[in-house]
Order: structure tokens, then sequence, then C-alpha cells
């Protein structure tokens, strides 16, 4: 599948967050592995939710009823062990098989031109952030009160370096990739660079610069799914009773940091290695289940759309809440209610994310989501195209190689 501008709003994005096994020569109708794209989407989804909650709710100082806030933050704590760190470890699990053979003799000019695809994505939204958000502050002034937002040229250049809304992913993405590829050109064992980086993660973890603790956390679970990467395919097969372990390891692990200390960054980091297996064991289930394997392929491979304009779409709900107070808190002062804002409004804003996408595919916005093929040179000595889908993600157990020998492939 070749990632060219027409390939619209997944951009490399969505290639990051999927992994594929190159088809061989016989293969005619490559099969798709669907719970990855099950997992995105649950966590794309659950992070609007997550931003519902703490954009909408939570800094406008919206009441909440005394039960529902105790379980609300249980919920809360728990989706934030798993929403970016799931996003990151599908992120890597595509560039592995690229970085891990082709970069360990020469640079991977594919993964080169993911990164610089990934920081122009981040550029260009950064510049539709700073006009959407003039434009709101111009229609209503309170607005310089929602969270992330900035209208000054001098914080737009600021950000160009380091990030100060969600869009903070995407340049992520950009240093993760440059990093791995010299990591792997200088042929770092795999052990001591997960060591590293979870090393790493627990002493930046509560750093005053916001967006370097974030993209210096997230690291390890990006270099946990490089390496995961060639155990995708025997995911699949994990059998139901693999919830138990799952499970088990989270509660002991819950149950663990309560006793010590929850809010250290040791466990910080451990709470989210053992939050991410029940997540994927959960949704390799879910993925067997028709209809939401269809809904998982349909959301999780626009992640990009979703993902980057959702926050521009909560300004409305935003304004509301802070509006018209005595309705808002009509809503949160009720299980009910809070429910239906947080999941009904969560659900609304996906859809519409998915509506707005659509619109700008059909008035050919292309460049909102794609690095155009214009600014890459037209081939590189020896690789495909430079907007070509890459040829990443060796996600083979044994037994997906010798189906592959078979000429039988499985990708995602």
């Amino acid at each position: 599948m070749r990632l060219v501008v027409a390939a619209g709003i997944g951009g490399w994005l969505d290639h990051m967050t999927s992994t594929r096994v190159p088809p061989s020569a016989t293969v005619t109708k490559p099969e798709r592995l669907a719970w990855p794209d099950v997992m995105r989407a649950a966590c794309v989804c659950l992070v609007v939710v997550f931003h519902v909650e703490l954009w909408v709710v939570e800094t406008t100082g919206l009441p909440v009823v005394g039960d529902t806030s105790r379980w609300w933050d249980l919920a809360h704590g728990i989706m934030d062990r798993f929403l970016m760190p799931g996003l990151f470890l599908l992120s890597g699990m595509l560039v592995s098989r690229r970085l891990l053979t082709s970069g360990r003799t020469r640079i991977d000019a594919t993964s080169v031109r993911r990164a610089i695809s990934s920081y122009y994505l981040y550029v260009v939204w950064l510049a539709v952030y700073w006009v959407v958000f003039a434009a709101a502050v111009a229609v209503r002034p309170s607005t310089t009160g929602y969270p992330h937002a900035f209208t000054s040229v001098a914080d737009a250049v600021e950000q160009l370096v380091a990030p100060a809304t969600s869009l903070w992913y995407l340049f992520a993405l950009a240093c993760y990739a440059l990093v791995m590829i010299v990591i792997v050109r200088l042929h770092v064992p795999a052990l001591v660079v997960i060591l590293a980086a979870g090393a790493l993660a627990v002493l930046i973890r509560g750093w005053d610069v916001w967006a370097a603790e974030r993209i210096g956390f997230n690291f390890l679970f990006f270099v946990v799914g490089v390496y995961l990467a060639p155990h995708a395919a025997a995911f699949a097969r994990l059998r139901w009773w693999w919830l138990f372990p799952a499970a088990g390891a989270f509660v002991l692990v819950t149950v663990a940091g309560t006793l010590a200390d929850l809010t250290s960054s040791v466990f910080a980091v451990v709470a989210r290695l053992a939050t991410v297996p029940i997540v994927v064991v959960v949704c390799v289930l879910a993925s067997r289940v028709a209809p939401l394997a269809r809904l998982g392929a349909f959301v999780g491979q626009r992640t990009l759309s979703v993902y980057v304009l959702h926050p521009l779409l909560l300004i409305p709900l935003w304004w509301w809440a802070t509006g018209d107070h005595v309705s808002a808190v009509a809503f949160t002062s009720n299980p009910a209610g809070l429910a239906l804002l947080l999941y009904g409004g969560g659900a609304v804003v996906v859809a519409l994310a998915l509506l707005v996408e659509a619109a700008l595919r059909r008035l050919g916005a292309t460049a909102l989501f794609a690095l155009p093929t214009a600014a890459l040179p037209a081939r590189y000595p020896g690789q495909a195209c430079p907007m070509s889908a890459p040829r990443a993600g060796s996600l083979r157990t044994s037994r997906g190689s010798r189906a592959h020998r078979q000429g039988q492939v499985v990708r995602h």
C-alpha cells in the first residue's frame, strides 16, 4: 500500500500505529491482524473521553457528585496508564523490522522519511491550531483559558522545538525514529536499550518541562514495541484464559503501589508496563467479535484525524461548560449526566472528527495529513518510492515465518 498524498487523512501516523509484514510475490490477498486496529481505536477514543473530563469538567471547576468522582478518578487513573503508552507501543511495532534489519548495515531512509513526515505533520497542525485558537479567541475572548490555547506568533515559534499542546505526540514520534536509527546503527543490545529507556522514564518523570517529561517518559513504550513486534502475530492467537495472568499482574502492581507510593516515578513506569498486557489481551479477544473488529478497523485506521482534531472540536463544549454553568452543573451533579457528558460527548467528538476528515479529503486538503511527494526526492537508491508504504513491521513468530514462506502473509 503506497503512502502517497492520495492516502489522505491516515498519513504516516496511521502507518506508524499499524504493523505490516511485506507480502511475498505469490500473495494476492494478505490478511490483516485485527487486534492492533482495535487497540488503536480504543486508545484514541479514550484519549478523547480523557480530555473531555480533564478539559471540560476538571479545568472548568464543574462539581462532580461524591461517589461518581471517586469512581471516575479510578477510571481516569487507569486510562492514563495505557492510552499514550499503548499508542507508542503500536508505533514502535511498525518500525521494528526496518530498523532491526537494514538499520544495522546502513542508515534506514524509510525511517528517516517517517521522522520527517511526522515533524511536517506537527508543524502543519501547529499552524492550524494557531489559526483556530486565534479565531476562537476573537469570537470569545475567554477562550484564552482553554487548555493549550495560544495565539501569539512567539508562542507558535517556540513550540517548533518545545511542544505545549497535545500535538507533542507527533513531535515525539519524529524524535523516537531518529534516536532508534542511531541506537540500532550502533548495535546496542536490546536489553541495554530497554533498561536505559526505563531508567530515563524514571528519572525524567515529574520534570517541570512538560513536553520533555512526556517525550522522555514514553520513549520506553516505543522501544518495547520495536523489540516486541516479532510476536504480534502470536498475540492474535492468545486464548481467553490469558485474561487471568494479565489481570493478576495489573492488580498485583496496583496493590503494591497502594501499599508503597502511588505517586513515585518507579510506580508510574511499572504500573504502565503492567497495564498494557491486559489491554492487549482484551483487544485481541474483542477483535474476534466481527462487529467490533469492523468498527476497530474503521476508527483505528483513522487515528490521525481523531487525535489532531478532537482538541479543536472540544472548544464548543468548553464554551458551554464555562458559559452555561448552571446547565453544565446539572449534568455533572448526577452519575447519568456525567456519563452522558463524558462518553456521549466523546463519541460525538470522534464522529465529528471522522466527518471533518471525510470533508477535507473531498476538498483535496491532503497536505494537512501527509507530506507531499514533491517535498522529497522521487526515489532513493535501492528504495521504494519515498512515500510508499514502509516494508517494515517484522511481526512474525516462527509459525508466521513458515506461513510467509508458503505464500501466506499476516499483516495489520
